[in-house]
């Protein structure tokens, strides 16, 4: 099995269509059609269901794919890591949004100084998502935070080092607290691991007193607006409230550090991804 033929296969899972697939590696659909072929005959058994109009894996290519996406991995790790300076590669990053905004600007663009031919694709997404985008091998490394206690998932086998403490403030208008009408405490999504905090922090601060009532919001921006017009009170890293630049009086009350990881992969080792991680660590 060659690595075109994978990378083909791959491209076809993703898109499940062979027309599609062909037009994003430039190839004949024909073409695509008898290595798929070929892949079943070799394997003895079907990788896809064909419908009219779509493409879906079977149970089989479900379980081949996870396969050829670490053979195509390793095999760009492989490249990285023999001729790191010229092998032109991506790394993939993923980050949380505040790490995103307030930590990773003047590293990554220390490294893309340094690393030209490594282009750098960025995600952002909550923790627990970025967790299972390391095991899915969807992503190289990832900076997250995980809640006080908590450990790394076993079946991770990934590699993390701590990167830096974020200060996390409770932040709200003045005298939020005191006056009568229902409070409100913004957070993200399920998964965050700094509504995992705010969540602890109302149970410990407010269990068997007043209501508070989550609000799920989209962005620091929107959290930060809603706070600021005195419609909620939110709990956030001390660096994004520097990003705000606000020109309106809230009361900030430190409630805890947080270490933010800097996750990677199991078996990901190359030159590249050295000198990137001294920059995030330095």
């Amino acid at each position: 099995m060659d690595f075109l033929s994978l990378t083909v296969f791959c491209a076809v899972a993703r898109e499940q269509s062979v027309t599609r697939a062909a037009a994003l590696l430039g190839r004949a659909p024909s073409n695509i059609t008898t290595r798929l072929r070929q892949m079943e005959a070799e394997l003895g058994v079907p990788l896809f269901e064909r419908q009219t109009k779509r493409m879906l894996l079977s149970a089989q290519g479900r379980i081949y794919l996870e396969y050829a996406q670490r053979m195509l991995t390793l095999a760009e790790d492989a490249k990285m890591a023999v001729q790191p300076a010229h092998t032109a590669t991506t790394l993939r990053v993923g980050a949380m949004e505040c790490t995103l905004a307030s930590r990773l600007p003047v590293p990554l663009a220390r490294f893309k100084a340094a690393w030209p031919a490594i282009s750098v694709s960025l995600t952002a997404a909550p923790s627990a998502h970025l967790l299972r985008a390391l095991a899915a091998q969807e992503l190289d490394c990832a900076l997250l935070a995980q809640q006080p206690g908590a450990s790394f998932p076993n079946t991770l086998h990934a590699q993390e080092v701590p990167a830096f403490e974020e200060e996390l403030q409770l932040l709200c208008s003045s005298g939020y607290w005191a006056h009568g009408a229902q409070k409100v405490l913004a957070v993200f999504a399920p998964g965050c691991s700094y509504r995992a905090v705010a969540e602890a922090w109302l149970h410990e601060h407010h269990a068997g007193g007043e209501e508070i009532t989550l609000r799920q919001v989209a962005s620091y921006h929107e959290m930060f607006a809603y706070t600021a017009v005195g419609a909620c009170a939110c709990i956030m890293p001390a660096s994004v409230i520097t990003l705000m630049v606000p020109d309106v009086t809230l009361e900030r009350t430190t409630l805890c550090t947080m270490p933010t990881w800097l996750v990677s992969r199991s078996g990901f080792l190359s030159t590249a991804f050295a000198a990137f991680s001294r920059e995030i660590l330095a």
